[in-house]
């Protein structure tokens, strides 16, 4: 389980990062397909806090860290200016405006936010998560994306 997390945490941002960047190279060609790129990149987003906030941090705030609630804060922070430009860009996108500059600064947002955790949080919980605490987060992260059976 050696690096668990910042592997799993990470090729999850890069799927999120390759959606954005679909997103914006087919903005011109193909609004519609454009939109729903952005649409799914969105609510990868939304997921990938949720877990943040639902499964990583509450962990990590059992050990009451100065330096760990530091990066919890710094994270919330960002997600928080993430939610907010990419509800930005969404409107724009949907009233055929121009956004090349929210997206922009929506692109190195994500950028400083997405290194900032997998240098930083991520390994904090590799480093700090016992086998229990790995089993469990894995646990949860199957049924957050297993579909529902009929």
């Amino acid at each position: 389980m050696h690096k668990f997390i910042t592997r799993y945490f990470s090729a999850n941002q890069q799927r999120l990062e390759l959606l954005y960047i679909a997103f914006r190279k087919h903005k011109k060609t193909d609004p519609e397909w454009s939109k729903r790129l952005f649409k799914l990149f969105w609510s990868g987003l939304v997921q990938h806090i949720e877990w943040d906030q639902r499964l990583l941090f509450p962990v990590l705030q059992t050990h009451n860290e100065p330096q760990l609630n530091e990066l919890i804060d710094k994270a919330t922070d960002e997600q928080k200016q993430l939610k907010e430009q990419i509800q930005w860009v969404f409107n724009l996108t949907e009233n055929s405006l121009d956004s090349h500059d929210e997206e922009q600064r929506l692109e190195y947002l994500l950028s400083d936010h997405f290194e900032n955790q997998e240098f930083n949080l991520y390994p904090a919980c590799d480093r700090l998560f016992d086998v229990n605490a790995v089993t469990y987060l894995i646990e949860k992260l199957a049924q957050s994306t297993t579909p529902p059976s009929d």
